[in-house]
């Protein structure tokens, strides 16, 4: 055997020498995890906006084929008028549940009036003849608001009426009827016994006046005046109310509920 051989020492084997493995740290591994969210929030993210871009675009679509499918067959038609009942003068005050309604069928009228008013002060009603008394109830009826009913020639106006129940014998200078314009119901006529007077005519001056015409009907510093509905031209009334109303509702007091029923 040769000696050079044997003396190099024994044989390397050949080929890369082995190598040592990579860890992965804890913070890699944090890196990693955080990377992948984001990557799949994002991906969420752009899926939802393409679906809802889709939605939209698919639903102008249909709106649009639809007013297409249809505006070619609709024909618009003129509205019909509607036949309904005359309104009595009672539904425009729509009665509250506070308010009460007075009927009598032998005077042939019908009233709202409110149970109680001022917040506290209970109201009644008394028919005493051809009267019906509208008052606190705390209060004698006759110191009341009233209405009368008065029985008329049917060709005869309202004028002419009262000039004969009322007037005869008087001054006509001194007393006359004066009709007067009526908001609240324009399809009455109202009015009043009526007399001169001076601005300068003291408070005992005018109950003279009002006491010589006529003392319970003529005109005086209280509320006072005859109703007629044309439509019942057999019939007129007379309101006495004084200084103060009696409230069925906001501007609506009792006696412009006032509705004839015979």
């Amino acid at each position: 055997m040769d000696e050079s051989v044997n003396q190099s020492g024994p044989i390397q084997p050949s080929g890369t020498p082995p190598q040592e493995e990579t860890e992965i740290t804890p913070d890699q591994h944090r890196t990693v995890k955080i990377v992948l969210i984001v990557f799949s929030l994002l991906f969420f993210i752009v899926i939802v906006l393409l679906g809802w871009n889709i939605y939209k675009t698919s639903r102008i679509e249909t709106d649009e084929n639809l007013n297409q499918s249809i505006s070619p067959t609709v024909e618009i038609k003129p509205s019909q008028p509607i036949t309904e009942e005359p309104s009595t003068p009672l539904s425009p005050t729509l009665i509250p549940p506070s308010a009460e309604i007075f009927e009598s069928d032998q005077l042939g009228i019908r009233f709202v009036y409110p149970k109680i008013t001022n917040g506290s002060q209970p109201i009644a009603t008394y028919e005493d003849g051809d009267r019906v008394y509208v008052y606190p109830a705390a209060m004698d009826p006759q110191s009341g608001q009233w209405v009368e009913v008065f029985e008329k020639q049917s060709e005869e106006s309202l004028e002419n009426a009262i000039n004969r129940l009322f007037l005869q014998g008087k001054n006509q200078q001194q007393c006359y009827v004066t009709i007067l314009e009526t908001e609240k119901n324009i399809n009455a006529v109202t009015a009043i016994i009526d007399y001169p007077q001076d601005e300068n005519d003291t408070m005992e001056q005018m109950f003279e006046k009002t006491q010589y015409c006529s003392e319970d009907y003529a005109k005086t510093n209280g509320i006072r005046y005859f109703w007629y509905d044309p439509q019942h031209p057999d019939m007129f009334l007379f309101f006495s109310i004084g200084q103060y109303g009696i409230s069925v509702s906001e501007g609506v007091n009792w006696q412009d509920t006032i509705e004839i029923i015979n």
